[in-house]
């Protein structure tokens, strides 16, 4: 008998809430009233033509002087390294990486992410994933360097010259694995591939 009472207590009482959330949410012209009916405050009148939304945000007016006026923008173009390249073993294509790289014109930073194809270490590193540690491209020669292992010391380098528009050719080597110097070509891929 305690416990149906008990339920009885709080299924009134959520359903208690329920109703004031209710009526304290709505947004109408209409009083809100509490359960003393001593509330008299009004809800805000709607101004607008009810078809943009109220985001609590500041009016044209009140904002004048914050941020950056229209046509104060600085449009960054992008830099020869911005785009997705393909870095293969170029006698038999096999897949080395993939580099998916942001530059902007200008600078030589080159920032993104790698993943790493099976041509290099059958089955290690196939898949592996990440971001690119340090990259930077002078107009001419793509240095990038990323970590595919689970080793911490590892550190994997890509030196690349530009041969075309699309294209460079270049090695790999690794700080650890000091046998590693893998000929390699990289490719710009296109949206069509």
């Amino acid at each position: 008998m305690k416990n149906s009472t008990m339920l009885r207590i709080v299924i009134f009482a959520a359903a208690l809430t329920l109703s004031l959330g209710a009526a304290a949410c709505d947004t109408s012209n209409k009083k809100l009233t509490a359960g003393n009916n001593t509330n008299t405050e009004t809800a805000k009148p709607d101004t607008g033509s009810g078809d943009e939304a109220d985001t609590g945000g500041v009016s044209d007016e009140e904002g004048e002087g914050h941020g950056k006026e229209p046509g104060e923008y600085e449009l960054l173009e992008p830099g020869f390294m911005n785009g997705s390249w393909r870095v293969a073993e170029p006698t038999q294509d096999a897949p080395v990486a993939y580099f998916d790289t942001f530059q902007d014109e200008g600078d030589s930073e080159v920032t993104g992410d790698f993943v790493m194809g099976n041509a290099l270490y059958e089955g290690g590193i196939d898949g592996q994933s990440g971001e690119i540690a340090v990259g930077s491209f002078d107009g001419t020669t793509l240095t990038l360097k990323w970590n595919p292992t689970t080793d911490p010391d590892e550190m994997f380098t890509l030196v690349a010259t530009k041969t075309t528009e699309d294209h460079l050719q270049g090695k790999i080597t690794a700080d650890r694995n000091v046998e590693l110097d893998y000929a390699v070509s990289v490719t710009r891929q296109m949206d069509d591939e």
